[in-house]
Order: structure tokens, then C-alpha cells, then sequence
């Protein structure tokens, strides 16, 4: 058995199956049992499609996600995860939280997750094209999170504290102060990922509406 075997998360027959049953969750589904199978569907698709570019194997995870017609999918589903963190959670992390800080950053960590499978398949002009008239809608994400990164505090992504400090920190930390903490994480992750996709304008047609 090869190494880049031993590595798979996934079999390609399975992971034609996880791409085929994607489907398109609505805001009002973030968190319900539904999307959080699909979440954990998309995080294994994204760790095959990460080890197959490591091992410069077959991107069969790419593949699929093109062949069922799913970069759309992707895209919406980004978006939705962005509606969800700048309108729903400060909303509700005040009083969830505690009792499920693990649920919530889930949720915000979707977004890392969706863009990673995105950097991997635009790396092919056919899942840009794939992409239709949502890159409109993508261009414009990019553009939100490119301006995030320009106004972002590099202070507030990684704090400059001494130790003792950081200790005493950590300890009067409020679960909310921990969600908003890696809010920031996240949001300048995607800020650097965004830029990942800009990178691919380029090469892209004059045609093509993501140019625009």
C-alpha cells in the first residue's frame, strides 16, 4: 500500500457519494442536525482534497464536486455562513455561549471550511467556470473580507502579552469573550483565504464575471 493510501480520509467512491448528497441548508438550518452531518461531510472532503494536493494525487474530491454541479452550492453556502456570524450570533452567543461554545464555533469554523474546498478547486478553470453568476456574488464576499483585513487591529488577532499575563487573561476570559476571540481568528483566515481567490483573476477570461 502506497503512503498517499494510508493517508486518505476518503475512498473516492465515498467521497463521490458525500459530494452527490450535498445539498443547500438555509440560514434557519444552521446548527439542526441536518447541517451538522453536512459539515462534517464538507470537513472530510476538505481534508482528502488537502492530502491529495499534498501527495500531488488524484483530485478526485475536485473532480466530483464539479461533475454534481456543487461550486455553486459552495459558494451559497459560504454566504450563508456569513450571514449567520454577522447577523444571527450576536444575537444568541450572549446565551449559548456556555452550554455550547463547541456548536458555535463549529458554525463560525464552517466558513474556514468552505473556503479551503473553494482555494483547492479553483486551482482548475473548470470549477471557475463552474462557478456561473455566483462569482458575482463571491467577488463581492472577497471584497468584504479584503476590506476586513485593511480596517482588522493585527492586536487583536494575536495580542502581544507576556506570560503572566496571558495567564491571568485566559482566566477572566467569559465564554463570550472566548467566541468573540475566535470570531476575529476566523474572520482574518477567511480575510487571507479571500486573497487566495483574488489570486485566481488573473488567469481568469475577460468574460468571466468574477473579473468584474
Amino acid at each position: 500500500v502506497c503512503s498517499s493510501d494510508l493517508a486518505s480520509v476518503l475512498l473516492q467512491p465515498e467521497a463521490e457519494r458525500m459530494v452527490e448528497e450535498l445539498r443547500l441548508m438555509k440560514l434557519e438550518d444552521v446548527g439542526a442536525p441536518a447541517w451538522t452531518k453536512q459539515h462534517q461531510a464538507l470537513e472530510k472532503l476538505n481534508m482528502q482534497a488537502q492530502i491529495s494536493v499534498m501527495n500531488q494525487g488524484d483530485e478526485f474530491v475536485v473532480e466530483a464536486l464539479i461533475d454534481h454541479e456543487k461550486i455553486q452550492l459552495l459558494i451559497q453556502d459560504l454566504l450563508i455562513t456569513e450571514a449567520w456570524k454577522e447577523k444571527v450570533l450576536p444575537l444568541v452567543q450572549a446565551e449559548l455561549a456556555g452550554a455550547h461554545y463547541v456548536k458555535l464555533y463549529l458554525i463560525m469554523y464552517h466558513e474556514a471550511i468552505v473556503l479551503g474546498l473553494l482555494e483547492k478547486a479553483f486551482f482548475t478553470s473548470t470549477a471557475v467556470a463552474a462557478g456561473g453568476d455566483m462569482l458575482v456574488e463571491l467577488a463581492d464576499y472577497c471584497y468584504r473580507r479584503t476590506v476586513y483585513l485593511n480596517n482588522v487591529d493585527p492586536n487583536q488577532v494575536e495580542p502581544e502579552v507576556s506570560r503572566d499575563s496571558l495567564k491571568e487573561d485566559i482566566m477572566s476570559q467569559t465564554d463570550v469573550d472566548r467566541i468573540v476571540e475566535q470570531k476575529i481568528k476566523i474572520d482574518f483566515g477567511a480575510g487571507i483565504a479571500a486573497l487566495t481567490l483574488l489570486a485566481f483573476w488573473r488567469t481568469m477570461p475577460r468574460a468571466c464575471p468574477f473579473r468584474c
